[in-house]
C-alpha cells in the first residue's frame, strides 16, 4: 500500500500580470513528498526555485496560482485561487513583523508549529 505524500503538488503554474498579458514564472510544476523526506531544489539563478517555494506557502498575493498544492490531503488551491489558510486567533500570520522567525527565544518559549497552518512560527 502506498502512503498519500505530505506534500502533494501537481501542475503547479504561478503567473503574474506584465504589461503585455500573464508572465509565466512557474510552468508545471510536479513533486511528491512523505513525511520525513528532503529534497533540494537545484537550478540556476532566476529559474523559479523560490517563486515556487513561496507561491507552495502563498506568500505572495500578487500571483495566480493553478494546479494542485495538497498538504496532508488537503486542497490548498481551490478553483485555480489559492485558498486562505485560517490560523488560530492570536497566532502571527506570515504578513506579520512578529511572524519572522528569532535565531533564539525572547521569551524562554522554544519554537514551535502552528498544527492550523503548518507554517513555522513561535506560537504563544
Amino acid at each position: 500500500m502506498v502512503a498519500t505524500p505530505l506534500l502533494d503538488i501537481r501542475g503547479l503554474t504561478v503567473q503574474v500580470d506584465g504589461p503585455a498579458g500573464p508572465v509565466t514564472l512557474v510552468d508545471s510544476f510536479d513533486l511528491a513528498l512523505a513525511a520525513g523526506d528532503r529534497v533540494a531544489l537545484v537550478g540556476e539563478s532566476g529559474s523559479g526555485k523560490s517563486v515556487m517555494a513561496r507561491s507552495v506557502l502563498q506568500l505572495d498575493p500578487d500571483v495566480a496560482l493553478s494546479g494542485s498544492i495538497r498538504l496532508g490531503g488537503t486542497e490548498l488551491l481551490s478553483g485555480g485561487e489559492a485558498e486562505a489558510v485560517s490560523c488560530p486567533p492570536g497566532r502571527p500570520t506570515p504578513n506579520s513583523p512578529t511572524a519572522t522567525p528569532k535565531p533564539w527565544p525572547t521569551s524562554g518559549a522554544a519554537p514551535s508549529t502552528c498544527g492550523r497552518c503548518a507554517r513555522r512560527r513561535t506560537c504563544r
